[in-house]
């Protein structure tokens, strides 16, 4: 379902995308909304991605994403923050870079991974794609709900300066998964 906010005491940037179509999800039992991620909330962004990852960077496939500069999409429920999906577009690609929900099983990953498609669609990407480590297991199982199909297992890539955990050794090791679009730039509906 799609809704209209009202903009009344807004900032400019605010105000912007609440003039803008904003999605509602009310069909489950903890109604939200999905919003872009705007300037206001990069703060909060930073620190819920170092909370989840240990830095506000995040590195996929040897890159480094710093969460601080990425567009993203925010879950909000009564008004506060509640999930976050942050994303990079390339080459007709859209990596989800980061996909934190603060309350798990509630449906608010699947709806941000949803309200990504539009995004990914009018970018004329023809595929979505995401990276996990081997040990995130309800990352996969996540992934694998939504109909996306595991296309790598790879050891991971990463800057010279950057290491990972050394107590971990399945950490080391990522998974890829990946969406693609159809000529509608819908592969399924849920």
């Amino acid at each position: 379902m799609i809704a209209m906010q009202s903009n009344g005491g807004k900032s400019t940037e605010e105000q912007q995308y609440s003039n803008s179509l904003i999605m509602q999800f009310t069909e489950t039992t903890d109604p939200f909304y999905i919003r872009p991620l705007l300037s206001i909330d990069r703060a909060w962004a930073a620190d819920l991605v170092s909370l989840y990852f240990g830095s506000p960077c995040v590195v996929s496939r040897g890159i480094l994403h710093e969460s601080g500069l990425m567009p993203g999409l925010v879950a909000e429920r009564e008004g506060k923050r509640v999930g976050l999906l942050q994303y990079n577009i390339k080459e007709k690609q859209c990596e989800v870079v980061t996909l934190i929900a603060v309350r798990r099983r509630r449906g608010i990953g699947h709806r941000l991974v949803k309200a990504l498609f539009p995004i990914a669609h009018a970018a004329d990407c023809e595929r979505l794609w995401a990276v996990t480590t081997i040990n995130n297991r309800p990352a996969r199982e996540f992934f694998q709900s939504l109909g996306w199909q595991q296309v790598a297992v790879r050891r991971r890539l990463s800057p010279v300066w950057w290491e990972f955990p050394k107590n971990d050794a399945t950490s080391e090791f990522e998974i890829e998964y990946e969406l693609l679009f159809d000529e509608t730039g819908v592969k399924y509906l849920w």
